[in-house]
């Protein structure tokens, strides 16, 4: 399955893209300030990208790193 990026308007979803920077640049040409992506197309919505000063900042947190503990 491949993931589809979209546009939050209102609280909902809107399928708009394949890719994240289809996504970015129909949010950015319709006036959307917030792309979303839908993971192997299921229920779960996830933001990923929000524009701030006409520039767009990554919100998903990186993944944590692996830690090793010593008991």
């Amino acid at each position: 399955m491949q993931n589809t990026y979209g546009v939050l308007s209102n609280g909902i979803h809107i399928d708009v893209s394949k890719t994240e920077q289809g996504a970015k640049n129909y949010a950015t040409r319709n006036g959307y300030n917030t792309v979303t992506i839908r993971y192997n197309c299921g229920y779960i919505v996830q933001e990923i990208a929000h524009k701030v000063n006409k520039k767009w900042v990554v919100s998903i947190p990186p993944p944590p790193t692996e830690v090793n503990i010593v008991c």
